[in-house]
């Protein structure tokens, strides 16, 4: 079975961007007075319950996603013979230069997550009825922060140049050359926005109503991709008589 000789020279490939760091969460705190409990009203009415507070904010959004590395271009390989031989059970040679193709950006880290709001208070009895106190509400979620943006692709290398220099064409058609150039890198994805809150339990009114809740908090955004890196350029190619 004929078979044939290959010269294989590649480029190295670029290394994937890291993952961008996850945003921080929200965390409720009385020193903040962040997703707190509203207080009781009295019996007598005369002092009303007091709302939830809104639960805390995300603190800090995604991290953006790593820059994929270049790839790397491989060596010009070139070749001075005075005639090639091959034998009865070889088809010839054949001469491949790749480009290292570029990194892949690395997804963006997700945002941070809003903490929940905190529930109402509940008013003494008859206080809502006898119009002297409204519902108490519970306090809103917090909101999430964005997420962090998707890395760049890094760019892809150039094929290796390859030249081959004869002095008889005696087989010089059983010779094939090709060098391909690397392929840029994919962009990275979006993280994504981090969670709103859940809102705090509202005080129940009418009396055997469904348990009710204030609105949650606003997600954070989804921020946009990477963009992918360029593709490199094939190499030269040459055979020819010395």
């Amino acid at each position: 079975m004929a078979t044939t000789a290959t010269i294989y020279i590649p480029g190295t490939n670029g290394v994937n961007g890291t993952t961008g760091t996850q945003g921080i969460n929200g965390k409720d705190s009385a020193a903040d007075n962040t997703g707190q409990p509203g207080t009781n009203g009295s019996d007598d009415c005369s002092t009303c319950a007091t709302n939830g507070t809104t639960g805390a904010n995300g603190v800090t959004a995604g991290g953006p996603g790593g820059t994929g590395s270049n790839g790397a271009n491989p060596p010009t390989l070139t070749i001075y013979n005075n005639q090639f031989f091959f034998g009865s059970s070889s088809n010839g040679m054949s001469i491949v230069s790749q480009g290292g193709n570029g990194g892949n950006g690395g997804n963006g880290g997700n945002g941070g997550n809003g903490d929940v709001g905190g529930a109402a208070g509940n008013n003494g009895r008859n206080c809502i009825k006898k119009g002297i106190c409204p519902p108490a509400l519970g306090g809103t979620g917090g909101n999430g922060t964005n997420s962090g943006p998707g890395g760049n692709g890094g760019n892809g290398a150039n094929g290796g140049n390859i030249y081959i220099y004869y002095g008889s064409n005696i087989n010089i058609n059983k010779i094939s050359a090709v060098s391909y150039a690397g392929q840029g890198g994919a962009p990275g994805d979006p993280g994504s926005g981090g969670a709103g809150g859940s809102g705090g339990a509202n005080e129940i009114w009418p009396p055997d109503s469904p348990q009710t809740y204030a609105p949650p908090g606003t997600p954070g955004l989804q921020t946009g991709g990477g963009n992918p890196g360029s593709n490199g350029s094939s190499g030269t190619v040459i055979i020819t008589a010395m």
